[in-house]
């Protein structure tokens, strides 16, 4: 049994089974990609889950993902903000298998960061690191998330 789903059983979160990137998919290249996947594969794949509900759905997604990036690395490292292009990317794959990208009031950012936040109860560095923003911007998605749910109500 891996660490992942050691974790995941005691914090009585779904077993995710095996991480979503093939070690020998990930062995073939270069070791920032690597280390890139390593560091964001598992809140991926819990984002992913989370919002789809469904975990093979969730894993075809993440692996979409690192196809994509896998493809265009150094482009990828040669942006601003690398987490920040892999978040939308993840997104946008997430939104096309769920068949939706509605939020309600709330942006799609505000509902990320509740969701990552509430849901799976990352920390705010985690938040940030995973979305590639930085953590100020996290705590004013979460607050304005925050009044806009408050004004609904």
């Amino acid at each position: 049994m891996s660490v992942v789903q050691v974790a995941h059983r005691q914090q009585g979160k779904p077993d995710l089974g095996q991480l979503a990137i093939p070690s020998r998919a990930v062995a073939r290249r270069p070791c920032d990609f690597t280390a890139f996947c390593l560091l964001h594969q598992s809140a991926y794949l819990q984002y992913a889950v989370q919002r789809l509900q469904d975990i093979a759905r969730a894993r075809a997604c993440v692996a979409r993902v690192v196809r994509e990036l896998s493809a265009f690395w150094p482009a990828f490292l040669g942006s601003a903000q690398p987490a920040a292009v892999a978040w939308v990317l993840l997104r946008a794959w997430v939104d096309r298998t769920a068949g939706s990208s509605s939020c309600g009031t709330l942006s799609r950012d505000q509902a990320d960061v509740l969701l990552l936040r509430g849901s799976l109860d990352f920390s705010l560095a985690k938040i940030a690191s995973v979305m590639g923003v930085e953590e100020a911007v996290v705590v004013a998605h979460l607050r304005s998330a925050t009044r806009i749910l408050a004004i609904a109500d």
